[in-house]
This record gives C-alpha cells, sequence and structure tokens, in this order.
C-alpha cells in the first residue's frame, strides 16, 4: 500500500472509533452505519475482518497502527449497548458471524501461538525485534507497540466474548475459548507472558 492509501485508511478507522460509541435516538450513527450494523452487506467490518487476517497487515510498518484500529473497532462493536432493537440485531449476526468462524481462536492463535520452531508467534517476532532494535531511531518500536496494542484490543475482546458465552449458556464454545488460551502443552496466554 502507499502512504496516501494508508492515510486515508487510518483517517476513515479514526473517524469510525470517534463517533462509535456516540448515541443518537435511533441509537445508528455514522460509524455504526459504515460498519454494518443497518444491515448492509457491503461494509468496513467485513473489510476489516479480511485486514486482520494477514499477519503481514499486522506486522507491516506501514499497517500496524492501522491493524491495532481495527482490533480496537472489533472490540467496540463487541462492547456496544444501549442499541435500538434493528441494531442490536445487527450486532448479534456479527458476533454470531465471528463465532461461526472462530475468530478469537485463530486470532489468538495468530498473535500469541506457534506453529512450530520454525514458525514463532507474531508476539515473540515482536518481542524479539523489538529487544534488539529499541535503541535504533528506526520504526520498528513503534511497530512493536501497534502489535502489542492489537494483541491488547484482542484480549480484552476476548474477555467480553467469555462473559457473553457465559451468558448465553454456550458451554462447549466457551470452553474452546477456554482452551485456545489455558490448554497444555503450552498455554498459549502463559506462553505469551
Amino acid at each position: 500500500e502507499d502512504s496516501s492509501t494508508c492515510h486515508l485508511s487510518d483517517v476513515i478507522l479514526d473517524m469510525i472509533l470517534n463517533n462509535i460509541g456516540q448515541h443518537t435516538e435511533s441509537s445508528l450513527n455514522l460509524s455504526l452505519m459504515m460498519l454494518g450494523l443497518n444491515g448492509s452487506k457491503q461494509n468496513c467490518l467485513n473489510v476489516i475482518l479480511d485486514l486482520i487476517n494477514s499477519s503481514h497487515f499486522i506486522l507491516s510498518q506501514k499497517t500496524s497502527s492501522s491493524a491495532s484500529k481495527c482490533f480496537e473497532i472489533v472490540f467496540r462493536v463487541c462492547e456496544l449497548t444501549s442499541l435500538s432493537p434493528p441494531v442490536q440485531s445487527q450486532r448479534e449476526l456479527f458476533l454470531e458471524k465471528i463465532r461461526k468462524i472462530g475468530f478469537w481462536e485463530a486470532q489468538i492463535f495468530r498473535l500469541l501461538g506457534t506453529s512450530g520452531p520454525l514458525s514463532p508467534s507474531i508476539l515473540h517476532e515482536v518481542s524479539l525485534s523489538y529487544h534488539s532494535e529499541h535503541d535504533s531511531e528506526s520504526l520498528a518500536p513503534r511497530r512493536g507497540n501497534n502489535v502489542l496494542h492489537s494483541i491488547s484490543w484482542l484480549l480484552k475482546g476476548a474477555a467480553i466474548e467469555l462473559r457473553a458465552l457465559a451468558e448465553l449458556n454456550r458451554q462447549s464454545q466457551f470452553i474452546s475459548l477456554v482452551d485456545t488460551l489455558l490448554s497444555p502443552p503450552v498455554p498459549l496466554l502463559q506462553n505469551a507472558l
């Protein structure tokens, strides 16, 4: 991506973040419409999910800041409350969609897990590059911070999802997400710490 495209993406993501929690009489604002919570099939939320499925997007110095904002938007949608029934219904459809595709487990594994000794986790890669480049004037420390912010937003979202699954009495999905975080041989959350 060129810098003008990255800048435009950041402006759009910032606008969504700045307006997502603002309530109107219908509880539908521009951010919620852009995210597709008005029922639109063409929306920014689907694009966001596609973007954060790319490790390159999360790790790139040019896009790591945008990736962090994307994870924050997913978190903000998950925590939305006091919505009108039609908007709440669309939010619930989104939550069901990400449950169906295994979003939480896949992202936790992508950011914290490993695929063997030749494929370290994103967290591990950032941690190594952060220590070796922290004193340099490169963008690597900033990228590392952005990736850590992405992980933070992901874990906050996973916490909200765990609460929602418990409230919905979805025991198998709850156990699956907890197992992703805490199961042996090396619990991903323990590995991250």
